[in-house]
């Protein structure tokens, strides 16, 4: 279904409003579900929702309109104490919001809505009102799946759909081509629908090209002393041979109040009827089509199929169809002969298909905060901003490197005193910029986190699990990359603990634990890095458990598992291919969480610390820097050559005569504040020339935790550069995490030195 073109040239205001709305009403369900007796709570959940209503209202969407009335009903009564809040309540209404995501995105995608919208809106929209006691699709009826983008529409026959209705239409399409479609309307308006300002004999009136046209009292009539003419008491159907859509646009207003079906003749003529049956009568119609044949005979075959499956039709009724089938050749007078009984069928109806339950698990799409309205930039002008930054911070810096060629090239001191003074007023003009720009791409982390609270309640409700989510740390602040690139780690994180970490309700229970789990999410600021933590009092994990998973895999030998303390031995889960799960599900089993993990904090330039005591709980610690848009590095140089070494790796730097530097078993090794410390050599693994020195520069650095001397021909400094990745033939090259241009214009090479020792 299209979306009114005035949409279209709104667009770029419409779809982040929704965006914004449908994520704070999601949010605050959630909260509301957690504090059921909050008025506060349920009046700031009703409000998101009436707005949302509103923002669809205003740009002519009612079947938008139509789902979240119904919503805005349910949330009524919930908010007057008339329904209590039940877990299955809140599934139906996360339903809600999922599928209007869904439908902004397809809106922003394709400018349409979903076909089947309008059917889905129709059928949800009943069910949420039958937990009011409002509609036939009452609280028993298994949700439905949201309509995909661009998926055909089907719609099953309705119940209403019967013999007595088939008989009064097949008629109007007795001639009709047998590949013509119609449309058959059942429109039940609500008891006070006249209070709205509906008029369904005007509104039915409006259908065009109709074909037929009842109305029938929705239920039998009150006496006469208790009749209210102020209520709609009347039901219309109405056959249409007008295409669907026009069909539908008409009753856009009225989605939850009318059933809407396509049928052809073979949904009249056929209908429910036995299968074995249904052959009889096809065989029998072939014996009527053929010369000479038995009509008496014939006739009553075909009357005692329509007994025994309940009907009841004259002799001569039969015997006549029978007589017009074998003269015309066609099957229809005998189809026509089942729709003309007046009797019910007694054990023909057919079960109605069951509706799919949507994904437990699924979560909405990540949205900004709606309190964050106040100004808007699209993430690629803030982009191009900081890279403008980064080319004059680059510029800048040519300052120092023009005084020193002043001076020692033209002999002009006071050339070169001037121009670092000029350097001086830019590089703090500079700096201030560079800081400002920075803190528009700062963003918190409550980004994330507020995505957690239902992957966690539907999870735990999937696994049968209690569990208490407490977020801590949400203001904390990081560079928008970052951010970004946390969801996926930290998504591994929180399904991992709880499917293995957390205890069924029973078996903590048994340990001595409350039945509710914690499960902990914290963020702070640690210097110039982000540091988020997640810690969980579940079951911990076993060291000897995780050892014997591994040999088992052949993941590690026999030796290296006896050599391993129990911190080495639970630091094995991130080993690529490692898994506890005995099964493969869609939580777990898989054995690519744990390496995903680590090897995305890496590539970010962090860590991941894990600690875990058995029976306690587990903790992982993710620390990240701040920013990936400014990197620290330590700059050295070897062979004329600058390298970057990332100063989160760097842990001093020493001048080691060459004498104290020993050769064990093939390694060079040094002795080194009370610990041995192993040497490498870049020259060699560059494969540079040796370069005999009486002293050695070497770069300590901490890998993993281990410390290892890195041996350079000599250091340059700490500085501050603009990193980008390597590109052209050298993208993906390993041992490089990528390149820097200096203020004198020569590139540093930073190395991944976790890929290059």
């Amino acid at each position: 279904m299209s979306v009114p073109p005035d949409l279209d040239l709104l667009r770029d205001g419409f779809v982040p409003e929704m965006r914004d709305l449908v994520e704070t009403a999601a949010e605050a369900l959630l909260l509301l579900e957690t504090q059921p007796g909050d008025a506060v709570a349920v009046n700031d959940l009703f409000r998101v929702v009436h707005t949302i209503k509103g923002t669809a209202g205003m740009f002519d969407l009612p079947i938008l309109v139509e789902l979240v009335h119904a919503a805005e009903d349910l949330l009524g009564a919930v908010r007057e104490g008339r329904v209590a809040l039940k877990p299955e309540i809140v599934d139906d209404l996360l339903g809600c919001f999922d599928t209007l995501s869904s439908w902004v995105e397809a809106i922003d995608a394709t400018g349409a809505l979903p076909e089947g919208s309008a059917d889905f809106a129709r059928t949800r929209s009943r069910r949420y009102r039958g937990w009011l006691g409002e509609g036939d699709n009452g609280p028993q009826a298994a949700p439905e799946a949201a309509p995909k983008v661009a998926a055909p529409a089907t719609t099953a026959l309705p119940d209403w759909f019967d013999l007595p209705l088939r008989a009064q239409i097949a008629g109007f399409l007795s001639e009709a081509d047998p590949a013509a479609r119609f449309v058959l309307i059942r429109y039940s308006p609500r008891a006070e629908c006249f209070f709205s300002g509906d008029d369904p004999v005007h509104l039915m009136a409006q259908v065009p090209q109709r074909l037929w046209f009842r109305v029938e009292p929705s239920a039998p009539w009150a006496p006469p002393e208790s009749f209210d003419p102020y209520q709609c008491q009347l039901r219309f159907d109405l056959l249409s041979a007008a295409p669907r859509a026009e069909i539908d646009q008409l009753l856009r207003y009225v989605l939850a109040e009318s059933d809407v079906i396509e049928i052809g003749r073979a949904e009249v003529f056929d209908g429910p009827f036995d299968p074995i049956a249904a052959e009889l009568l096809a065989t029998q119609f072939r014996l009527a089509s053929a010369p000479g044949a038995a009509v008496a005979a014939i006739a009553t075959a075909v009357q005692a199929l329509f007994r025994g499956a309940g009907y009841h039709v004259t002799p001569e009724a039969v015997t006549l169809a029978v007589q017009q089938a074998g003269e015309t050749g066609s099957d229809l007078p005998l189809r026509r002969l089942r729709v003309s009984v007046t009797g019910e069928p007694l054990a023909l109806a057919e079960p109605p298909t069951p509706p799919v339950a949507p994904d437990p698990v699924a979560s909405p799409p990540e949205a900004g905060s709606a309190s964050d309205r106040a100004l808007k930039i699209e993430p690629a002008k803030i982009d191009s901003l900081v890279d403008l930054v980064g080319e004059l911070v680059v510029a800048k810096n040519a300052l120092p490197f023009l005084a020193v060629r002043a001076e020692e090239h033209f002999g002009s001191r006071d050339l070169a005193r001037e121009i670092k003074q000029h350097f001086a007023v830019l590089d703090r003009i500079a700096q201030d910029l560079q800081t400002s720009v920075m803190g528009i791409r700062m963003l918190p982390v409550a980004v994330i986190f507020k995505r957690f609270p239902r992957l966690v309640r539907d999870i735990s409700r999937k696994l049968e699990k209690t569990v208490d989510l407490q977020i801590e740390g949400e203001t904390t602040e990081a560079d928008k990359a970052v951010i970004e690139a946390l969801a996926d780690p930290l998504l591994h994180l929180m399904r991992n603990s709880l499917d293995h970490g957390i205890e069924p309700p029973e078996e903590r229970r048994a340990a001595g634990k409350p039945d509710a789990a914690r499960l902990l999410l914290r963020a702070a600021q640690e210097g110039d890095k982000v540091v988020i933590r997640i810690e969980d009092d579940g079951r911990g994990i076993d060291p000897t458990k995780i050892r014997a998973s591994a040999l088992r895999k052949g993941l590690i030998s026999q030796e290296t598992a006896a050599n391993l303390s129990e911190s080495e031995a639970i630091n094995l889960i991130f080993l690529p291919g490692f898994s506890t799960a005995e099964t493969v599900s869609d939580l777990s089993g898989r054995g690519v969480g744990m390496d995903a993990v680590r090897h995305a904090i890496e590539g970010l330039g962090g860590t991941v610390r894990l600690s875990s005591v058995v029976g306690l709980g587990t903790t992982v610690e993710l620390a990240l820097p701040l920013t990936l848009v400014v990197s620290k590095v330590m700059a050295v140089e070897i062979a004329g050559q600058l390298y970057g070494v990332p100063m989160a790796q760097t842990a001093e730097t020493v001048r080691i005569p060459t004498g104290q530097i020993r050769g064990i078993k093939g390694a060079e090794l040094v002795h080194l504040r009370g610990a041995l410390v192993p040497i490498v050599r870049l020259r060699e693994r560059f494969l540079l020339e040796p370069q005999p020195r009486p002293e050695e520069a070497v770069l300590v650095v901490r890998i993993d935790g281990v410390p290892i001397g890195i041996v350079v021909d000599e250091f340059v400094s700490g500085m501050d550069v603009i990193m980008k990745p390597l590109g052209g033939i050298l993208r993906g090259a390993p041992g490089y995490a990528g390149t820097a241009v200096l203020g004198d214009g020569r590139v540093l090479l930073v190395l991944n030195l976790k890929e290059l020792l």
